[in-house]
């Protein structure tokens, strides 16, 4: 038997679970008022929106290391972001907490720190457009900037003023918006503080558990090879674009491109908009003015023109290649490898930021109201913060114990299953729910289906067949929709009251994506804390107990353990389990 404990969740990652889920919220509701109105200078508002969050927060609750962790939720928040390239917004947002985080621990809780850290941490806003710029179409972009500002002050007849000077206020300004964000943050926290608001008779932001890290579609294939030989490709390709531009190179970098296109067609609808295209002729037309047509008066140079379609075609590559990396990185076995060391708490707290994102974003003031109300709106964000603590530290409390019964496929572990079962009803343990049992063709070895069978009554239903194409259809069996629904009541929480132990038979990779048992079974891990007994295959154990986060796990290997030795376990715990909460 293997053991695998659970750890509750500390005040300090509760509580950057809760800013975490604000703060992505904010940027929902905020970012998507200001890009519909084509507001410019999206990033630097949102950026100094998260700095005012966090700076308020860090005022109201001052746990150690708060800012960074609630950064790092946020970020990871936008990694289900459907948008084709996600590194881009989650190094902002984590930047941003970073810096903050940076200078608290540098000069001490002080308005000066906070100060400081918001000034930097907005100014990474400026810096990670102007990198970005770089990155994607190289350093010609600054030539032709460079281009740009000196054929302007030609034009409308001023004194030539070295551009560092410009640079250098525009800098000034980022510097000052985030100073002002953090000393407005740190006085609204402050005040907070200090001023009794009138609270409302119950808050509760309902809780849905989404299990977005670990959900994989079944339609969506990850492979490590190809996350790997993506970011050698985009090397590779950036190498003949700035070194070696070629037919050969060309031809090589326009068949990455393809490829990219072809396997990963949703993340680059980049190149169906308009603006994408516009940008392309822009800067085409600008190499050739600004690079060498202004210099020799000409409008438009041959070799200039040629830069400027080696820049375009390194940003495509650079888009689509980072892409392409991007899609590979929601691999969940890269997850499970982070999972495994260590970072358990961290996808734990995230669970809880995905499972209040819905609500925290129902309740959130509308924008036209916090710019006509901030207080008033802040006021409430900051109590439902409080509640919504509250609520995470509940929901973390009394998550069930589970036994899993584990083997390989047709190895026989619905058949220890029911030995378990019998065992404890025999020791006078009332025990739910079900087990799927196989069915065969009469007179022989062949499965044609499987049968769900009621531990209480004794009833069956037909589950699954190979002799339909049913509601789901999974390999060679199709699923009948009456035979999950029979399942699902029983699961459920009224169902199984009196239980002492509740069976389910099996979870597998539908219940992993989110079909079958998968909604009763979040419901009793959340709504009740009588331990559980699960069948679940081997190489899917570990994927199961990231999932729903549940309580101890213990893990019977058929193969090992005898069912005797199971049922004798599980009896004593559950006596114990019944002193407790007797």
């Amino acid at each position: 038997m293997r053991h695998y404990p659970y750890k509750e969740l500390n005040t300090v990652w509760l509580k950057a679970a809760v800013v975490g889920s604000i703060w992505a919220s904010v940027e929902i509701i905020v970012g998507s008022f200001l890009h519909n109105l084509k507001i410019p200078f999206t990033g630097a508002i949102l950026s100094f929106v998260g700095v005012f969050l966090l700076v308020a927060f860090s005022q109201i609750w001052q746990e150690k290391g708060l800012v960074w962790r609630a950064g790092l939720i946020c970020a990871l928040m936008k990694s289900i972001s459907p948008s084709a390239v996600i590194m881009g917004p989650m190094i902002g947002i984590l930047s941003e907490a970073l810096f903050v985080e940076l200078f608290l621990r540098a000069a001490g809780r002080n308005i000066v720190a906070f100060m400081l850290g918001g000034a930097f941490a907005v100014l990474t806003t400026l810096v990670q457009v102007a990198a970005g710029f770089v990155i994607i179409y190289g350093f010609n972009f600054i030539r032709i900037l460079a281009g740009l500002y000196k054929f302007s002050t030609k034009q409308i007849n001023i004194p030539y003023l070295n551009p560092v000077y410009l640079v250098l206020l525009v800098v000034l300004v980022y510097l000052s918006a985030g100073a002002f964000a953090a000393y407005t943050g740190y006085r609204t926290g402050n005040k907070l503080q200090k001023t009794d608001v009138k609270k409302e008779a119950k808050i509760c932001i309902p809780l849905k558990p989404q299990n977005k890290f670990f959900t994989v579609p079944g339609s969506q294939k990850y492979s490590l090879l190809l996350l790997f030989g993506n970011m050698a490709a985009l090397i590779l390709c950036l190498w003949f674009v700035n070194i070696d531009f070629s037919v050969y190179s060309v031809t090589v970098v326009l068949t990455y491109i393809a490829f990219c296109f072809y396997y990963y067609k949703k993340t680059m609808r980049f190149v169906l908009k308009i603006s994408f295209w516009l940008q392309f002729v822009l800067i085409t037309l600008a190499a050739g003015f600004f690079l060498n047509g202004f210099t020799k008066g000409e409008y438009l140079a041959f070799d200039g023109i040629i830069t400027g379609l080696k820049m375009n075609l390194r940003a495509v590559v650079i888009i689509a290649g980072f892409a392409a990396i991007s899609f590979e990185l929601r691999n969940p076995l890269i997850k499970a490898i982070l999972y495994k060391k260590g970072l358990s708490n961290l996808y734990q707290a995230l669970e809880l930021s995905f499972s209040a994102l819905p609500g925290v974003v129902a309740v959130l003031p509308l924008p036209n109201e916090l710019i006509k109300k901030p207080f008033a709106s802040f006021a409430g964000l900051f109590e439902r913060a409080d509640e919504l603590f509250f609520q995470f530290r509940e929901e973390i409390k009394n998550r069930p114990d589970v036994y899993i019964i584990s083997g390989g496929i047709g190895a026989g572990k619905t058949t220890f299953a029911a030995d378990v079962c019998r065992l404890l009803k025999n020791e006078g343990i009332n025990v739910n729910g079900f087990l799927a049992l196989a069915q065969y063709e009469d007179g022989s070895n062949v499965k044609t289906g499987y049968n769900i069978k009621n531990i209480s009554t004794g009833e069956e239903y037909s589950l699954c067949s190979a002799h339909t194409s049913g509601e789901i259809k999974v390999g060679q069996y199709g699923f009948y929709k009456d035979g999950i629904t029979a399942g699902e009541k029983i699961l459920l929480p009224e169902n199984t009251r009196e239980a002492q132990v509740i069976i389910v038979d099996e979870i597998g990779p539908l219940e992993l994506n989110n079909l079958c048992w998968s909604v009763p079974v979040e419901n009793l891990c959340r709504c009740m804390s009588i331990p559980q007994i699960w069948v679940v295959r081997q190489k899917l154990i570990e994927q199961a107990i990231k999932k729903w986060q549940i309580g101890n796990v213990f893990v019977f290997d058929i193969t090992e353990d005898k069912p005797e030795d199971a049922a004798g376990f599980i009896g004593k715990e559950i006596l114990k389990f019944k002193e407790i909460t007797d």
